[in-house]
């Protein structure tokens, strides 16, 4: 496992790229938030952290130091715009944004790795269906006229 300070940078830059890849600039500028909710649950976000599905690294890199990095990269090196409105705050922004960005970036890092250990390699097995069972199963509480009418072939 390297945790080198080279490879922790390198993957902080690879990161950075990564998630400039995936905002929406305009919807930055005009709302000052980097993603559209604050939860996977909007289809929106879930696409915007689609790329953590493949970013490899090791170790304790999802710290709040590290996502502070990350967007501090993104309004440095990567020229990120953000509104201009009276009261903004830049550092009040950055810390909001790093605190969602890691909150974001751990809960799509447990869903998709979730998802990946609970598929493996084996393929479905069939359902062995008893062939002297009725597989018609009725529904509880059906009403006794439309279960009788079904039963005398009326329906």
């Amino acid at each position: 496992m390297d945790t080198s300070p080279e490879s922790r940078s390198q993957k902080i830059v690879e990161l950075t790229d990564l998630v400039y890849d995936s905002l929406d600039l305009e919807y930055i500028k005009t709302t000052g938030s980097l993603f559209a909710s604050k939860s996977l649950r909007h289809s929106t976000t879930r696409k915007q952290l689609g790329f953590m599905k493949q970013f490899q690294y090791e170790g304790r890199l999802l710290t709040e130091k590290v996502t502070t990095c990350v967007v501090k990269r993104l309004i440095d090196q990567k020229s990120l715009e953000l509104p201009a409105y009276p009261g903004f705050s830049k550092r009040a922004w950055v810390k909001e944004s790093a605190q969602l960005l890691l909150t974001l970036l751990q809960k799509a890092r447990r869903s998709y790795s979730s998802m990946a250990e609970s598929m493996d390699g084996m393929d479905t097995q069939p359902w062995q269906l008893d062939p002297e069972e009725d597989s018609q199963v009725i529904k509880r509480g059906a009403s006794s006229t439309s279960t009788v009418a079904c039963m005398h072939g009326y329906i």
